[in-house]
C-alpha cells in the first residue's frame, strides 16, 4: 500500500511515494529467511518491512524527508506500472536499505535493485551489498521465457580507511599500516550470501558472509600505507558484515560484540588460516613506530602475513559506532613470516621466522618507563644468532638465542619482559646459545647483571644506504652494524684490571644491486689477565682484533708478562736463567693469526746417588688461546712419549713420562706410562752380548666428544743378543701385553717374537704374532650362525 503526495514541483509528472503498510511489517524488523519463503521474490519480507520503517515510520528522525520518487506510477486492474527510486542513509544503526529501485509493467518486475549497506571485514572500509533482480528472456524449446534472473555484487563506498580509527584500542599498534586503501572497487556477479554464511550469526545471510565467485572466495586488492609510509600491496579475502539487526532485537550486526565475535571465531578457525595468511613477497613493512632520525629501525621483510581483528572497550556503544561510522572491529596483524635483515646478514641465514607484535608495545608503545627496552616484536620461535669466530673478531662471538627485537638494540634474547623493564640479565639474554669469549668462558658470565644506559646489550641494527642521502630514491646499499661495549667483571681465567674495556664492532655493507658484501671488523680486549688454575698466567695490556673484506686478518696482542702460580710459582725466579737457554729451552711465546701460544720448558739435570741414576728430565707447560673460536687449552706435561725419562739402579732400570691436557671446557687428554726391569750386558773377547726384561703400564683417557675413552695396557717385553767376533750376530725380542678399551668394552691379548740373524752382508728377519679379543657376548660367533647340526648340513649341501 502506498500514498501519493504532489512534491510542489510543477511538472506534472513527478510524484512522491510512502510505503505506509506491508503484511510484512513488524517490530522488530525480522530476518530474511532461508531458503526464501514462499519462494525467492524481488523484495523479501525484510526488505518490505524495512521500508514502511523508512518512508512511514514518522517516530524516526527526518522521515518526512525520506520520500520515494516516482517516475511512473500507474495502477490498473490488469497489474501496476511503476518506475521508483529510494535513495537516503540509514537513519538508525539497525536499518539496511540505502537504496530501492523498482520498474515494474503490468504486475511483472522488470529490473529491481536492492542496496544494502555493511562493511569489509576486517579493515572496515564501508560497503554495500546489491542485490538486483531482473528479467531475462532465455530460449526455451522453440520459444523464449522471460525469467527473473538474481544477482549479487559489492561496492566499496569507502576505498581508503585511516588507522587508528574512532574507538580503536591500543592506538592500533597491532596494525602496521596506518592507511589501506582497497582498489577493488566493484565486484564480479557473486554466489548467494546463503551458500557462505558465517555460522553463529543470528541474522539475514547478507548479514555476514564470504563473497565468492564459483568455487573461490573473491580477492580484494588492497594497497597499504605502514608507519614509515612505505606502501605494501596484497589480496586478501574479506566478509561482507551487514548492519541488519539480530533476530528479535534492534541490535545492529555490524555494531554488536555477540555477533562480530561470532565473526571472529569464523575468521579464526584453524579452517580459515589459509584465507587469513596472505603473501606479501618479501616487501618491506615497518611493524612499529620508528625513530624520527632513524626511518627503517622497525623495518621487516615480510614473507606472508596473518590478518586477525579485535574489538574495543565493551563501554563504546552501538550509537557512538553508528554516528562514527565505524564497526565494532579492527583490523590486527595476528602474527607474519618475517625475514629479520640484520640476522640472515650477520649469520647468513637468509631464513624467515614467524613473529607477533609483543604485548608490551602493544599496550604502551615506546613509554619509557613501561617500555624502557623498546621491545616491540616476539618471535614464536627462538632463532639463534651464531656468529662465526672469524666474523666476530676472534675476540668474542657474541651468539644470542633471538627472542624478540627492539628499536634501540635490534634482535634480543632472553627475557623480554624483564628488558622492556630495563633489567638485563645476561644468562637469560644468551640462555641456550654458544656466547663465549676467548673460546671458553661464557659471555653471560663476565657481564654484570645490569641494564645502565643500555650499553650493556649488544646493538643490532640494519640501515638503507641512500644515493646521495636522498630518502625518496630507492636504497642501494643495506649497513648492517653491531655495536657493543658492555661493562665486564671477573670470571673463571678471564680476569679484568682495573680500566678494563670489551669493545665489537662490525659493519657489513651489501650492495642491493650486485648483492656483493663486504665487512670491516673491529674487536678489542684491555687490562686482563689469563690464568689458568693458577699455574699460568698471561699478563695482556691489550688485544686488538681488525678484520675487513679482500685484507689480511691482523690480530695484534699486547702481552705485558707472563707469570707463574700455585706449585709453579719457583718459576718465576728463575726467568733470567729460562730467558738465557741456561736451564733449558725456557719462556717462550708464539704469536700469530690464529692465536696465541705461551710456555716453558725446564729441563732438570741428570741426577746421580751412587748406583742410582735419574736421566732425561723436563718439566713442561704451554698455554694456548685460539682466535678461533676454540676453548683456551693448557698442557702440563713431565717428560714426553717420545722422550720420556730413564731411571737406573745398577742393573735395573725403568723410564716414563705423564702428561695433563685441559681446557675451559675440561679435560681434553690424560697420558702416562711407567716401566721397571733389569739388564745384564757381558763381553769375553770373541762374544757379546745382554739380555733384558721390562714390565710395564701405560693407561690413556681421551675425551672423544661424546664422552671419555680410556685405554688401559699391561705389557712384559725381554728380548737379548749375541755377537760372535762381529760376524755373526743374533737378536730377538719377545713381546706380550693384554689390553682394554673402554670404547667397545673391548679385552685383547696380543704376543710377538721377532728374530734376527746377521752374517757378515747377509740379514734377515721374522716375526711371528697372534692376537686373541675375549669373547663379546654381543658378537656375532659361528655358533649364533649355525646353532644346529641340521642347519649345518642344509648349509653343506647347498653347496654340494
Amino acid at each position: 500500500m502506498v500514498a501519493v503526495s504532489a512534491s510542489g514541483d510543477s511538472s506534472a509528472y513527478y510524484r512522491t511515494l510512502r510505503a505506509i503498510w506491508s503484511p510484512d511489517y513488524a517490530k522488530p524488523i525480522p530476518a530474511s529467511p532461508d531458503p526464501p519463503t514462499p519462494f525467492r521474490m524481488s523484495l523479501d519480507q525484510r526488505d518490505r518491512c524495512e521500508l514502511v520503517w523508512l518512508t512511514a515510520d514518522f517516530s524516526i528522525q527526518d522521515c518526512v524527508s525520506r520520500i520515494i520518487n516516482a517516475n511512473r506510477f500507474m495502477m490498473s486492474s490488469l497489474g501496476i506500472w511503476m518506475d521508483t527510486r529510494y535513495a537516503a542513509e540509514p537513519p538508525l544503526p539497525y536499518l539496511s536499505i540505502e537504496e530501492w529501485r523498482h520498474q515494474a509493467m503490468m504486475g511483472r518486475d522488470q529490473y529491481v535493485r536492492v542496496v544494502y549497506k555493511g562493511y569489509l571485514f576486517p579493515f572496515g572500509h564501508r560497503a554495500a551489498l546489491v542485490k538486483v533482480t531482473e528479467r531475462k528472456f532465455e530460449r526455451s524449446g522453440a520459444g523464449s521465457i522471460a525469467y527473473l534472473r538474481q544477482r549479487y555484487f559489492i561496492v566499496v563506498r569507502e576505498p581508503d580507511k585511516w588507522y587508528p580509527a574512532f574507538g580503536h584500542p591500543n592506538d592500533a599498534r597491532l596494525m602496521p599500516f596506518r592507511h589501506a586503501t582497497i582498489t577493488t572497487l566493484v565486484t564480479p556477479t557473486l554466489n548467494s550470501p546463503a551458500s557462505s554464511k558465517v555460522p553463529g550469526v543470528d541474522a539475514s545471510a547478507e548479514a555476514a558472509f564470504w563473497p565468492r565467485v564459483g568455487s573461490e572466495d573473491f580477492l580484494f586488492h588492497l594497497v597499504a600505507e605502514d608507519w614509515d609510509g612505505q606502501r605494501c600491496d596484497f589480496t586478501a579475502p574479506l566478509i561482507f558484515v551487514g548492519v541488519q539487526n539480530l533476530e528479535g532485537t534492534e541490535d545492529a550486526v555490524a555494531f554488536t560484540e555477540s555477533a562480530i565475535q561470532a565473526v571472529i571465531n569464523e575468521y579464526d578457525s584453524p579452517t580459515n588460516e589459509s584465507r587469513r595468511q596472505r603473501p606479501m613477497f618479501g616487501q618491506k613493512v615497518a611493524f612499529a613506530e620508528s625513530s624520527a632520525d632513524k626511518p627503517g629501525d622497525t623495518t621487516l621483510e615480510a614473507v606472508t602475513m596473518i590478518f586477525g581483528a579485535e574489538l574495543p572497550a565493551s563501554t563504546l556503544t552501538q550509537d557512538s559506532l553508528f554516528a562514527a561510522n565505524q564497526p565494532r572491529f579492527y583490523p590486527t596483524v595476528a602474527q607474519a613470516q618475517v625475514r629479520i635483515p640484520a640476522v640472515a646478514q650477520l649469520s647468513e641465514d637468509g631464513s624467515s621466522t614467524a613473529i607477533e607484535i609483543h604485548p608490551r608495545y602493544r599496550n604502551s608503545g615506546w613509554d619509557p618507563v613501561q617500555n624502557k627496552g623498546q621491545v616491540f616484536i616476539k618471535l614464536l620461535g627462538a632463532k639463534a644468532l651464531e656468529m662465526a669466530a672469524d666474523k666476530a673478531g676472534g675476540v668474542a662471538t657474541p651468539n644470542l638465542s633471538i627472542q624478540g627485537l627492539s628499536k634501540q638494540f635490534g634482535p634480543v634474547g632472553g627475557d623480554l619482559d624483564q628488558l622492556a623493564e630495563g633489567i638485563f640479565d645476561p644468562k637469560e639474554f644468551f640462555k641456550d646459545a654458544a656466547a663465549k669469549i676467548l673460546g671458553g668462558v661464557d659471555l653471560a658470565d663476565i657481564i654484570p647483571n645490569d641494564f645502565g644506559d643500555g650499553t650493556n646489550v649488544p646493538k643490532i641494527t640494519c640501515t638503507p644506504v641512500y644515493p646521495g642521502n636522498d630518502t625518496l630514491a630507492l636504497p642501494e646499499a643495506i649497513d648492517t652494524k653491531l655495536e657493543w661495549a658492555p661493562d665486564v667483571q671477573e670470571f673463571g681465567p678471564y680476569q679484568p684490571r682495573s680500566g678494563a674495556e670489551f669493545k665489537l664492532d662490525v659493519l657489513l655493507h651489501t650492495d642491493l644491486s650486485t648483492a656483493d658484501s663486504t665487512y670491516t671488523i673491529n674487536g678489542l680486549l684491555t687490562k686482563f689477565d689469563v690464568d689458568m688454575f693458577g699455574f699460568i698466567i698471561v699478563i695482556f695490556n691489550s688485544m686488538k682484533f681488525k678484520a675487513a673484506s679482500g685484507e689480511k686478518t691482523s690480530v695484534t696482542p699486547d702481552i705485558e708478562d707472563v707469570a707463574f702460580g700455585g706449585p709453579l710459582e719457583f718459576i718465576n725466579e728463575l726467568k733470567d736463567f729460562l730467558n738465557s737457554g741456561v736451564l733449558g729451552d725456557g719462556l717462550n711465546i708464539d704469536i700469530s693469526p690464529t692465536g696465541v701460544k705461551a710456555g716453558y720448558t725446564l729441563a732438570i739435570p741428570e741426577v746421580a746417588v751412587g748406583v742410582l741414576t735419574i736421566q732425561n728430565m723436563s718439566l713442561s707447560v704451554a698455554l694456548n688461546i685460539p682466535f678461533t673460536g676454540e676453548a683456551v687449552r693448557l698442557r702440563f706435561a713431565f717428560c714426553e712419549r717420545e722422550n720420556p725419562f730413564t731411571l737406573t739402579v745398577s742393573m735395573f732400570g725403568g723410564g716414563g713420562f705423564f702428561g695433563l691436557a685441559l681446557g675451559l671446557d675440561g679435560v681434553e687428554l690424560i697420558e702416562a706410562s711407567f716401566e721397571f726391569g733389569a739388564s745384564v750386558a757381558f763381553d769375553i773377547g770373541v762374544a757379546s752380548g745382554g739380555v733384558y726384561v721390562m714390565a710395564g703400564i701405560y693407561f690413556k683417557w681421551e675425551d672423544t666428544g661424546t664422552g671419555g675413552s680410556a685405554v688401559l695396557t699391561g705389557y712384559l717385553r725381554l728380548g737379548g743378543n749375541l755377537s760372535v767376533l762381529g760376524i755373526i750376530t743374533i737378536s730377538l725380542e719377545f713381546y706380550m701385553a693384554l689390553t682394554y678399551a673402554s670404547e667397545g668394552n673391548k679385552v685383547w691379548g696380543e704376543a710377538s717374537l721377532t728374530v734376527k740373524i746377521e752374517i757378515l752382508f747377509f740379514s734377515t728377519s721374522v716375526k711371528m704374532s697372534v692376537r686373541r679379543e675375549f669373547a663379546d657376548p654381543d658378537r656375532i660367533t659361528f655358533a649364533s650362525l649355525m646353532p644346529s647340526k641340521e642347519l649345518w648340513d642344509t648349509y653343506c649341501e647347498a653347496f654340494a
